[in-house]
């Protein structure tokens, strides 16, 4: 067998891989697209549910408020206020909640992996 022919042995093998690897890739994207498309609308679905129980929750307040005689401008102004001091606490947990998205623990996982296989040199032993 001539080098030239084993080179181009390898490196078509080199291409089938390579094509069989982007054909994973590309099935694997159109799998996570469909997934993040379900749970994109799985969350506004949910996020309706829980909108049209809050409207539900509030209105029975009001109405009940109203019905044990308090003002109705009052009972409407502490709703609003509890209303905006929830949203406020939503935003701030949120907010703490996105700070912990950063995936610390799996970068200091591939720094420390990354340093179990450097090679040692005589030198650092």
């Amino acid at each position: 067998m001539s080098w030239k022919r084993a080179i181009d042995d390898v490196l078509g093998s080199l291409g089938v891989a390579a094509g069989a690897r982007m054909r994973v890739l590309r099935l694997e994207a159109r799998r996570a697209r469909r997934l993040s498309v379900i749970a994109l609308l799985s969350g506004a679905v949910a996020a309706l549910m829980i909108l049209t129980a809050w409207f539900a929750l509030v209105g029975a307040i009001v109405t009940w408020a109203v019905a044990a005689g308090f003002r109705w401008p009052w009972v409407l102004l502490a709703v609003a206020v509890a209303c905006l001091l929830l949203g406020w606490i939503g935003v701030r947990s949120a907010r703490a909640a996105a700070v912990a998205i950063r995936f610390d623990g799996t970068a200091r996982a591939l720094c420390a992996s990354a340093a179990r296989s450097a090679p040692t040199t005589e030198a650092s032993r």
